[in-house]
C-alpha cells in the first residue's frame, strides 16, 4: 500500500494524497500506542493495559487469517504452532472458544493446501523436496491461566474469605475442571497439550497455582509452563519465585519456566538499575530470607554461602516477630513457607467439606496432618492468611540492594538455581524482546541470552565471562 501510494504521489504530485497519507499515519500511530507497548513504557503493568483495553478484539475474532499471517506469505515458515488460549469458567464457553479456534485453523489448512500444491512432475527429487515444505504446521493449544491481584481482606478472622487469593483459587478450580471436561471431547481434546500461567507476577505468587497444576497432572495433563522471574522488586524475590514455581507446582522434566530473567541477569547490571536502596514489602523480604536459609542449607553447591546463615537466621527472627507477632524458630518458618504449596483450605477446614472435593488429595491431607502435630507450625501457617498480620506483611521497608548478599553471592545463587533447573531438565523460555520492554534491560545487548549461550557480543573480548552450568544445555 505504501509503495503504491508513494508511486501515485510521485506521478501526480498530488498534495491531497500526501495529506491523506499523513493523516492516516497520524491516526495509525495513535492507535498503535494503544495496541503495542512503546519503548518508553516499562513493566508488566503497562503490558497489561495493552492486553486489557479490548482494542484488538475486533481483529482477533477470526483465526484463519491470523494463522496465515504467522506462517508468512510463502506459507513455509512453521512446522509446529503452539497457541495459548485462556480457559473459561464453563464447559460451554470453552467448547465455543476452542471450536472457533480449530474451525479457523481448519479453514487455514484448506487455504494452505490450495496455495502450496506442488506444480512439478510427480516422482522427481524436486517434487519430493517441495513436498517437505508444503505441509501445514501442527497445532497444539495450551490453556493459559491468568494471574490477578487479590482484593484486600474484609475480615480479620481466619475465615474462608481471609485466605489469600481465595477468589482466584476458586476461579482456577472452576476453569481447570471445565477444561478437563472439554478435553474428553476427542475432536477438541486432541489439540490441548499443556497448561501455562502468566500475567503480572507481582500480584500473584506461584503457590496459588500449585494445587491446580498438581491436580491437572494427576488427571492426565503432562506438560506445564509457568511464567516467572521476569518482573521482580528484588533479585532475590525473582530467584525465590523461580524456586517456588518448581517446588510448589511440581515442575518436572520437559516442563518450562517462562522468562526466568532473575536466574541469569547480570547481578551488577541489576544493582546499577535499581540503585543503592529500594523499597520492598516487609513480608516479601522475610520470605526471601527464609528461602535463602533453606536453599543454602539444602544445596551442596551453595555451601560457599554458609557463612551467611547466622546473619540470615537473625534477620528471620527479627522480621518474623514483627510480621507474625510471635517468636518461632527458623525451622518452623521454613516448614510453614514450604506448606504454602498445599490448598490453603486444608489449613482451616475438615477434609469432609464438600467444596474441597475437586482438589482433595488424601496423600496431601495426611502430609499436612502429620506436620500439624506441631502446634506452632499450624498456627504460623494460618497466621500467614490472617488479615491483621497481612497489614504488617505489606508494610514497605527500605533496604540496600545488596543487603546481606553482595554481587558475588547473588551470582552464586543464580548459578545454583540454574544448576537446579539443569538437574531437573526444566527448560527456560527466553523472550528477549519482552524482557527488554518489561524487565531491567535498556537494550538487547544487555540481555542474559548471551550469558546463557556463552556468547560474547565482542569476539575479541578477552575478559573471562561468568558462565552458569546451563550453558551445557546447548
Amino acid at each position: 500500500m505504501y509503495i503504491m501510494t508513494f508511486e501515485r504521489i510521485d506521478k501526480t504530485k498530488s498534495n491531497r494524497i500526501a495529506q491523506l497519507l499523513h493523516c492516516y499515519l497520524l491516526i495509525w500511530g495513535s492507535i498503535n500506542r494503544m495496541m503495542v507497548q512503546q519503548i518508553d513504557h516499562f513493566g508488566f503493568e503497562q503490558f497489561g493495559k495493552i492486553t486489557d483495553n479490548k482494542l484488538r478484539d475486533l481483529i482477533e475474532t477470526k483465526f484463519d487469517d491470523r494463522f496465515r499471517q504467522l506462517n508468512g506469505n510463502e506459507q513455509k515458515f512453521l512446522r509446529f504452532l503452539e497457541a495459548r488460549f485462556s480457559p473459561k469458567r464453563s464447559v460451554a464457553e470453552n467448547r465455543f472458544l476452542l471450536t472457533k479456534i480449530i474451525k479457523g485453523f481448519t479453514a487455514y489448512e484448506s487455504k494452505f493446501s490450495s496455495l502450496t500444491k506442488p506444480k512439478c512432475i510427480i516422482g522427481t527429487q524436486e517434487n519430493n523436496d517441495t513436498a517437505k515444505g508444503t505441509e501445514p504446521p501442527q497445532l497444539k493449544l495450551v490453556g493459559h491461566f491468568i494471574k490477578k491481584a487479590e482484593k484486600k481482606p474484609l475480615v480479620s478472622s481466619l475465615s474462608y474469605y481471609s485466605v489469600r487469593h481465595a477468589g482466584l483459587y476458586r476461579e482456577i478450580h472452576k476453569k481447570a475442571n471445565a477444561l478437563l471436561m472439554v478435553r474428553k471431547d476427542p475432536k477438541l481434546g486432541r489439540y490441548i497439550s499443556g497448561i501455562d500461567a502468566a500475567s503480572n507476577e507481582l500480584v500473584t505468587p506461584p503457590e496459588v497455582f500449585g494445587p491446580a497444576y498438581r491436580y491437572l497432572r494427576k488427571k492426565g495433563i503432562n506438560h506445564f509452563t509457568y511464567h516467572v522471574g521476569e518482573d521482580f522488586v528484588h533479585l532475590l524475590s525473582g530467584l525465590r519465585s523461580i524456586f517456588e514455581a518448581v517446588e510448589f507446582l511440581d515442575l518436572r522434566q520437559g516442563d518450562r519456566i517462562g522468562h526466568g530473567t532473575a536466574s541469569a541477569i547480570d547481578a551488577a547490571l541489576w544493582s546499577r538499575m535499581v540503585g543503592d536502596e529500594l523499597y520492598i514489602k516487609k513480608g516479601e523480604w522475610l520470605d526471601n530470607l527464609i528461602f535463602l536459609h533453606y536453599f543454602i542449607m539444602s544445596r551442596l553447591k551453595c555451601h560457599s554461602l554458609s557463612g551467611l546463615l547466622d546473619i540470615i537466621g537473625f534477620e528471620i527472627s527479627k522480621f518474623g516477630e514483627e510480621v507474625y507477632r510471635e517468636n518461632y524458630s527458623t525451622n518452623e518458618y521454613t516448614n510453614a513457607w514450604l506448606m504454602r504449596k498445599y490448598y490453603p483450605q486444608f489449613l482451616f477446614k475438615d477434609f469432609s467439606d464438600s467444596y474441597l472435593e475437586p482438589y482433595f488429595d488424601f496423600k496431601e491431607w495426611f502430609e499436612i496432618q502429620d506436620k500439624f502435630r506441631s502446634r506452632n507450625l499450624k498456627q504460623l501457617s494460618q497466621s500467614y492468611h490472617n488479615s491483621k498480620n497481612r497489614l504488617e506483611y505489606d508494610k514497605l521497608i527500605k533496604i540496600k540492594a545488596t543487603e546481606i548478599f553482595d554481587i558475588d553471592a547473588l551470582r552464586a545463587l543464580q548459578d545454583s538455581i540454574l544448576e537446579m533447573l539443569y538437574e531437573k531438565e526444566i527448560v527456560i523460555e527466553t523472550l528477549p524482546t519482552s524482557n527488554v520492554r518489561i524487565s531491567y534491560y535498556d537494550t538487547i545487548q544487555d540481555h542474559h541470552i548471551w550469558r546463557l549461550l556463552n556468547i560474547s557480543e565482542d569476539p575479541n573480548h578477552k575478559t573471562k565471562k561468568v558462565v552458569p552450568p546451563c550453558s551445557r544445555w546447548f
